[in-house]
């Protein structure tokens, strides 16, 4: 009898070192199991975030654009674009004229135009058709909650406007959960902590203070890497253990995934907006922004845009499970099904997919205005 329990005890002690092994090499094979927070976090110092802070940093919303500044950045063709914002970090446009803004529009790059010139970023286009001034409160890299908390930040600066409007990116989906930028997505901006949304309500950013004092932020910044809704476990011994914990994590299941699940033609969000924890939480923020709005008197809308055309479907259904939930004043605009060449949609670079193209940008402002027309939403207050 012992011979046979040492013959098994070997046995098992070979595949459990055998298991280790390959979990420990799953690091080279699929890294994106595993946080990279080493490597963020020795990205930090206290001289950049001061300059952070002085330059974008913003205890609200986690960064701001401030005016009034100009701009000329590159697009992902290399060519040259302009960039205006006024005092407020509103975009400027030619014939925009603060004084008189009926629509405000937040929302991310796709609402700001990134990659287009002032005249073909959505706001402008909207305005243009519809022959009125809007004002474009669009920022880089924005998810809804920070979008939501900008419109009540700028909202007063515009007493005549009527309505406004929350622009989503179906990725956006994704941000609306994420408490520091670098645990979702590491390569760059690290200093970029954000309030987000769990359980049905808005987690605050940590406040001013982690833009001012570095061991402040270095702290809350790594502890962001264990407890944000993305989090990933520390590729550590015992590795089959980190490798179960990624691929149980809400980044491999919701993402990774995802992405694999591509090639045999799932859309790109299907999962996400398939998700009880996603859509709960986008549900109750798009019910708060209603209902802000409608204290302001105001017309609230929420526009839906593509990000690229690997989904023009996913928010069709989370749109049609929660129309009845949502308070009647609300219209939803689902950029997914408007009338658009999807090839055409998006700036490309070989592999390289950016921002939506002139004619992306201008296809989703004519699918927004054409609601606009239809369901008259200019109402005079």
């Amino acid at each position: 009898m012992s011979k046979v329990f040492v013959f098994w005890l070997i046995l098992g002690g070979f595949f459990l070192a055998f298991a280790e092994g390959l979990a420990f090499l799953s690091y080279y094979l699929m890294d994106d199991l595993y946080d990279h927070r080493e490597e963020v976090l020795a990205r930090l110092s206290p001289e950049g975030l001061a300059g952070f802070a002085a330059k974008a940093g913003d205890p609200v919303t986690g960064w701001a654009r401030r005016g009034p500044m100009q701009s000329v950045e590159t697009d992902c063709l290399g060519r040259e674009v302009e960039f205006a914002w006024d005092a407020t970090g509103a975009r400027l446009y030619d014939h925009y004229d603060r004084d008189s803004v009926k629509i405000v529009f937040v929302g991310d790059s796709y609402m700001h135009g990134s990659e287009a010139g002032p005249g073909d970023a959505i706001p402008a286009l909207v305005a243009e058709r519809l022959g009125l001034s809007a004002a474009n409160h669009g920022v880089g890299g924005f998810g809804p909650v920070q979008a939501y908390l900008t419109l009540q930040e700028k909202i007063d600066l515009y007493p005549d406007a009527d309505t406004a409007v929350l622009g989503i990116m179906y990725e956006n989906a994704h941000r609306m959960l994420n408490s520091y930028r670098s645990v979702l997505y590491d390569g760059s901006l690290e200093y970029r902590l954000k309030p987000y949304m769990s359980d049905g309500r808005i987690v605050p950013h940590p406040g001013a203070e982690v833009l001012r004092d570095f061991d402040t932020f270095e702290a809350v910044a790594a502890s962001a890497f264990d407890s944000d809704f993305w989090a990933r476990p520390r590729h550590e011994f015992p590795y089959t253990v980190s490798m179960v914990r990624g691929l149980g994590s809400n980044y491999f299941l919701l993402r990774e995934v995802q992405r694999k699940s591509r090639s045999i033609g799932v859309s790109d969000y299907r999962l996400t907006y398939g998700s009880e924890v996603v859509t709960s939480n986008l549900a109750s923020l798009i019910g708060s922004f209603t209902e802000f709005v409608k204290a302001k008197q105001m017309q609230p809308v929420v526009f839906f845009m593509p990000h690229r055309k690997h989904d023009t479907t996913s928010v069709a259904t989370f749109i049609a499970d929660n129309r009845d939930s949502f308070d009647p004043a609300l219209t939803l605009v689902d950029a997914g099904g408007a009338d658009i060449d999807w090839e055409r949609y998006s700036l490309t670079n070989g592999d390289k997919v950016c921002h939506p193209s002139a004619y992306g940008y201008r296809r989703l402002a004519e699918h927004l205005a054409a609601a606009f027309e239809t369901e008259g939403l200019l109402a005079s207050k």
